[in-house]
């Protein structure tokens, strides 16, 4: 069974390339471009992997993994930035994020990041 990825950026242009490439690899994937739309679409859909961007026009992307843990402790978590936020780095990790990729990243890079987690789940 495809495992489900919630990909959340702002920018159109990385969301929708994130998505195709990982539809492309079999993975079944949803998009938002904010927190609060982030939050809707787990609230109504099983979500395994969010693929969050730190910076989001609402609440970042480290508040939306706090409240989505709370909902499903189960959510595996990868962070992306294309800026220097430590303090919401850690903030993320401390949430239970799995990996933080900095953009511009390989998509392999990404990939890999999904593998690990694969392995470690089993």
């Amino acid at each position: 069974m495809a495992r489900t990825i919630l990909v959340v950026d702002d920018e159109s242009v990385v969301r929708e390339t994130i998505k195709k490439i990982l539809e492309e690899e079999g993975f079944f994937v949803l998009s938002a471009e904010d927190g609060k739309s982030a939050l809707e679409i787990h609230r109504v859909h099983a979500i395994d992997i969010a693929l969050l961007d730190l910076k989001l026009p609402d609440i970042t992307g480290a508040e939306v993994l706090e409240r989505m843990k709370l909902v499903n402790p189960a959510i595996e978590a990868v962070i992306m930035t294309a800026f220097e936020m430590e303090d919401l780095v850690n903030r993320a990790f401390a949430c239970g994020a799995y990996a933080c990729l900095h953009k511009p990243f390989a998509i392999k890079a990404l990939l890999e990041v999904f593998e690990q987690l694969e392995r470690r789940n089993g």
